[in-house]
């Protein structure tokens, strides 16, 4: 009984973001069927928490069943109202079985993937070999989720002093009290399934989120006109980063799900701000706003959506003022002293903002352990050699053609992320000791490496950019 349930609790949540997902897509294009099915996943596991929440809300015990029960209903509905969509030969997944003129692309397609579905049978043996290990696994996401799991509710987490002076049996504590409890919450909901805590099986979840961002970077490079061997390529060398790898082998982390999180909201908003598909844009939103659901430095993850959508829609004059006018308030607010409002302080000494956190500000020349990390280690191969030289060699057709300066400032702002991050304020010590420096760019990884595809695509294939290309601009 307990394989069924813990097949079921694996696949029911896929099968529920597939039935819904895949109204969207009325009108077939290359790519859409591992598009859907990559989407699918991550949106299916969200919901699956949310759900959780919510029976937890209105005072239900957690329990595997009923509320499998519950999610088995909504995919059904989902399907029956896609029941006369197109499915099969000619449909959504029909379209995306790619087709090669030459017979050693057909080889080699094949031998990637391959290769991909040894190295992921690899991992889950990882997986289920390995006890608990990482160390935020072990001291906040799965404590919490055994907790919840041993009471059948999800019980208030709080800081340490407030558990002291309030003795109950209804509050508990842990250091990271205060984090999201999305993780927790798929762990909870394996452990439902299995009936009992496993410091493996609970896992599990880590490598069909690795297999989502997989199938789902491939569509999105598929539905941009890349090739299927290129799209297959590029999706093979991202899923070989050995940083990446570790996350999914010493499972338990929250940073694979925020970066798969974060990284298809891009792709899909980079595609609605190329096409104006809308289905595209309702994927970006969605993922963006479930990205302070995992982690909280999704809240900050959120704000680099903000120029590339300023860049795509405003004329150069109006950009030009824009820039100019926030300019001369970052001007009025060093002048002021910066702003106060309630618990928000943002001065020019220090960072507060509710719920994520208070960052003092120093500049800190931290250069020594990025450059260990990206080009000395072998946390990334040689990505960043890469991302260099290509940034470097298309910069006059980056800034010359609108569409690619849309895609350069999302990633641009990602990165001023990181480097505001470790070299302006107090978490310079997480690059220092290299707690946390290859974790916040995991986030972009994947996104970047998408961009750097698209723009080698773009440039260098045969299928540059014209001007009269470029995304239009709204006049001010």
């Amino acid at each position: 009984m307990i394989p069924l349930q813990l097949f079921t609790a694996l696949f029911l949540p896929w099968l529920l973001g597939i039935a819904w997902l895949r109204l969207g897509w009325r009108q077939v294009a290359r790519g859409t069927g591992p598009l859907v099915l990559g989407y699918a996943y991550l949106l299916g596991i969200l919901v699956t928490t949310l759900v959780m929440r919510l029976w937890d809300a209105v005072g239900l015990k957690q329990a595997f069943w009923p509320l499998a029960g519950l999610l088995l209903c909504l995919t059904l509905l989902g399907f029956w109202q896609g029941r006369h969509l197109p499915w099969k030969e000619g449909g959504t997944l029909g379209r995306s079985i790619p087709h090669f003129q030459n017979p050693w692309q057909k080889g080699l397609f094949a031998l990637l993937i391959a290769f991909l579905t040894l190295r992921f049978v690899n991992l889950g043996l990882e997986i289920l070999w390995r006890p608990l290990y990482p160390w935020d696994a072990w001291t906040t996401w799965a404590p919490r989720a055994q907790v919840w799991f041993t009471l059948k509710e999800l019980v208030t987490f709080v800081d340490s002093a407030t558990w002291l002076h309030n003795p109950s049996n209804e509050i508990y504590t842990i250091p990271a009290w205060h984090y999201p409890k999305t993780i927790s919450l798929i762990q909870l909901w394996i452990s439902l399934a299995l009936e009992g805590w496993d410091d493996s099986l609970i896992n599990l979840p880590w490598l069909f989120c690795a297999g989502a961002l997989g199938l789902a970077f491939y569509g999105q490079l598929r539905y941009w006109n890349l090739t299927p061997l290129t799209s297959l390529l590029g999706t093979y060398l991202l899923l070989s980063l050995p940083l990446l790898n570790t996350h999914i082998a010493l499972a338990g982390y929250a940073d694979l799900w925020l970066a798969t999180t974060y990284s298809l909201a891009g792709m899909a908003f980079l595609q609605w701000l190329r096409t104006g598909d809308s289905q595209q844009g309702g994927l970006a939103l969605l993922l963006a706003l479930a990205c302070p659901l995992i982690k909280r430095e999704g809240l900050i993850w959120i704000l680099t959506f903000l120029p590339p959508l300023l860049i795509a829609h405003l004329s150069f004059r109006t950009m030009l003022l824009t820039g100019a006018g926030g300019l001369a308030s970052m001007v009025a607010w060093y002048m002021a002293g910066g702003i106060r409002i309630g618990e928000l302080e943002i001065t020019p000494d220090v960072i507060q903002i509710p719920s994520l956190g208070r960052f003092e500000l120093a500049l800190s020349p931290v250069w020594e352990p990025f450059y260990q990390n990206l080009f000395v280690m072998g946390n990334w191969h040689l990505l960043w050699y890469l991302i260099i030289g290509v940034l470097a060699l298309s910069a006059l057709r980056i800034i010359s053609h609108r569409q690619l300066l849309v895609g350069f400032s999302f990633i641009g702002s990602g990165l001023i992320v990181v480097f505001v991050t470790f070299f302006l304020t107090s978490n310079a010590a997480w690059a220092e000791y290299y707690t946390s420096i290859n974790r916040i760019l995991l986030h972009l990884v994947p996104i970047l490496w998408f961009y750097i595809l698209v723009l080698l695509q773009q440039s260098y294939a045969g299928n540059g950019l014209r001007p009269s290309s470029s995304l239009p601009a709204k006049k001010s």
